[in-house]
C-alpha cells in the first residue's frame, strides 16, 4: 500500500508538471496531502491518540485543507485562471520533468540503501526537482 502511495504522489509530481490551469495545481495539493497523510499513518511505528492528532492536524488540516483553500482564494480574487502563453509548453515541461525523474532514479540507486528506502529516496529527490523546476520558471 505504502508503495502505491509514493507511486500515486510521483505520477501527481509529473501532472503537475504539464497541468496549465491554477484550479488544477491547488487540488493537486490537496490529494498530495491526502496521500501524505496516508503514508504517514502507515509509517507509524505506535499508534497513540496524540499521534494520531498531531499526523491528522499536520497534514489533513494544513495541507488538504488550508493550502488549497488559500490557493483557490488568490486564484479567485485575482481572476487569473492559467499559465501565461508564453510559458514553457507542456511538452517541453514534460520533457524536464522526465529528466529529472530519471536523474533521481540514476542517484538513488547510486547510493547504498535498502530497496524500501530507495523508493522513498527517489521520490523525494524528484518531489525536491519538480519544486525548484517549477521556481526557476
Amino acid at each position: 500500500m505504502t508503495s502505491m502511495l509514493i507511486i500515486v504522489f510521483a505520477i501527481s509530481l509529473i501532472y503537475l508538471s504539464v497541468t496549465e490551469r491554477f484550479r488544477i495545481y491547488a487540488g493537486l495539493v490537496g490529494l498530495q496531502g491526502l496521500l501524505l497523510f496516508g503514508l504517514s499513518f502507515l509509517q507509524l511505528d505506535r499508534i497513540t491518540l496524540a499521534t494520531v492528532l498531531f499526523v491528522a492536524i499536520e497534514t489533513l488540516l494544513f495541507k488538504v485543507i488550508v493550502v488549497p483553500y488559500l490557493l483557490f482564494t488568490v486564484i479567485r480574487k485575482t481572476g487569473v485562471a492559467r499559465v501565461h502563453e508564453k510559458a514553457l509548453p507542456s511538452f517541453y515541461s514534460l520533457l524536464f520533468v522526465t529528466m529529472g525523474l530519471l536523474l533521481s532514479i540514476v542517484v538513488s540507486f547510486s547510493m547504498n540503501t535498502t530497496p524500501y528506502n530507495l523508493l522513498f529516496f527517489i521520490v523525494s529527490f524528484f518531489a525536491v526537482f519538480t519544486c525548484s523546476y517549477w521556481g526557476s520558471l
